[in-house]
């Protein structure tokens, strides 16, 4: 059910494919190992890689049959964002409740779907532009360069209480 939440939100398939616990203290929360969004469009790797999400339940949406998320904490994510040869961008939502979100530009009736707050420890960002080709000058010949950035120890937290409100 939580996939199926993930990926309505995201417009990418979420896959939870490793470990799953649940606590009870100091709340009701769940913690799953090796989470994937993604694969890009591409087929390729996955936008992002979680070692561990650890997250948080809304106890009454819990007991109303809809498993709430109210504080995720993603440790060592890798979200890996890629721009093609033609210039697209990996990261855009295709679909999904942020897609929806995104391309509206009055938010006063959208879809109030709580976010709550999100805590990224230990990410890495990696960005990598496809080969395109060099500028030409008179008498230059084309050349293929691929740039490739990486940042590393991201750690923040973003508390947004609605997706339809800014954070």
């Amino acid at each position: 059910r939580i996939e199926m939440q993930l990926s309505d939100v995201t417009g990418r398939r979420v896959r939870l494919s490793g470990d799953s616990s649940l606590s009870f203290s100091p709340y009701l929360g769940v913690i799953y190992s090796n989470v994937t969004i993604g694969p890009s469009d591409d087929g390729s790797e996955p936008l992002v890689r979680i070692d561990e999400m650890r997250a948080q339940l809304g106890i009454f949406s819990v007991l109303w049959g809809e498993a709430r998320l109210s504080k995720v904490n993603l440790v060592r994510p890798r979200l890996t964002l890629k721009r093609e040869a033609s210039g697209r961008p990996n990261w855009l939502p295709v679909s999904g409740r942020l897609r929806a979100l995104l391309s509206r530009k009055d938010l006063s009736d959208a879809d109030p779907f709580p976010l709550g707050q999100l805590t990224i420890t230990e990410g890495i960002i990696t960005l990598n532009n496809e080969p395109q080709p060099a500028s030409l000058s008179s008498g230059a010949r084309s050349t293929e360069t691929t740039a490739v950035s990486e940042l590393t120890a991201v750690n923040g937290t973003l508390i947004w209480p609605e997706l339809a409100r800014e954070a």
